[in-house]
């Protein structure tokens, strides 16, 4: 009779597992792809006012060094 319940259990150890290997696995592949570490911050992040100051500076360069071309 209690066979049936440790089946369930396994099972849910099983997904249990899967999951948390799941959610490590996208973490370290998002940290691969250089992806934007405080995306999901609330407060204020140093790192990410520095990754935007930085896109803002080499989107400015990106303009003016078109620009120049252009001419």
């Amino acid at each position: 009779m209690s066979y049936w319940q440790e089946i369930v259990v396994a099972l849910l150890l099983l997904g249990s597992l899967v999951y948390a290997g799941y959610k490590l696995y996208l973490f370290f592949r998002g940290i691969r792809k250089n992806d934007n570490p405080c995306e999901n911050c609330v407060s204020g992040c140093e790192l990410r006012d520095m990754m935007d100051k930085r896109r803002k500076e080499c989107g400015e360069k990106a303009k003016k060094e078109k620009k120049k071309c252009a001419k």
